[in-house]
């Protein structure tokens, strides 16, 4: 299976929308900050699955908002409505686990849309304004679809070979400043 989102909180490699199908519930999915009305998360489940419920979830932990209605709608255009049970927002780190029963579907492809949100506001650093927190989920369990654990981290050890690499770039025609003739020296 494949996952991609609509949106995504910056900075944050291990909250890509891939984790919503990890198994992990650790790792958790993030939409930007601002509101979530609207942010969709597409499943690409590579062959045809069928189900009969879905659950989702979700941080619970009184920091982030909490989606309560999400659109479901399938490659051969089936949609439901689900609406998910209340969710308390505990203490941060919590997550809640919701299952909503829907009429069976086959799909190959689904299409998650946030259509109702429970917001939770904090002050943005730079404006000083109430803005709304991002929602966060972290596992949209599919019955018969297994896990797919994420790849390996990348290594993020510091290199010379992409510096090496660009200052072996020829210079830029005539006229330009060539912005491959950097000076590199290691820190001490």
């Amino acid at each position: 299976p494949r996952v991609k989102a609509s949106t995504q909180m910056p900075g944050t490699v291990d909250g890509r929308a891939g984790v919503v199908i990890d198994g992990d519930p650790s790792t958790t999915w993030r939409s930007a900050f601002g509101p979530s009305t609207g942010a969709t998360i597409d499943v690409d489940l590579g062959r045809p699955a069928s189900f009969d419920e879905l659950t989702f979830v979700v941080a619970a932990d009184g920091r982030h908002s909490v989606p309560t209605v999400i659109d479901l709608t399938t490659d051969r255009g089936e949609q439901r409505r689900l609406v998910l049970d209340p969710i308390e927002s505990v203490q941060p780190g919590d997550s809640a686990s919701v299952t909503v029963p829907i009429e069976p579907l086959v799909a190959n492809a689904l299409t998650f849309r946030v259509a109702e949100v429970r917001e939770r506001f904090s002050i943005d650093w730079y404006s000083a304004e109430p803005i709304v927190q991002p929602i966060g989920i972290a596992e949209i369990e599919i019955p018969g679809v297994e896990p797919v654990p994420p790849a390996a981290r990348a290594d993020d050890a510091c290199r010379d070979e992409p510096l090496a690499q660009m200052r072996s770039q020829k210079p830029g025609p005539a006229g330009h400043q060539n912005t491959f003739n950097l000076r590199h020296e290691r820190l001490p």
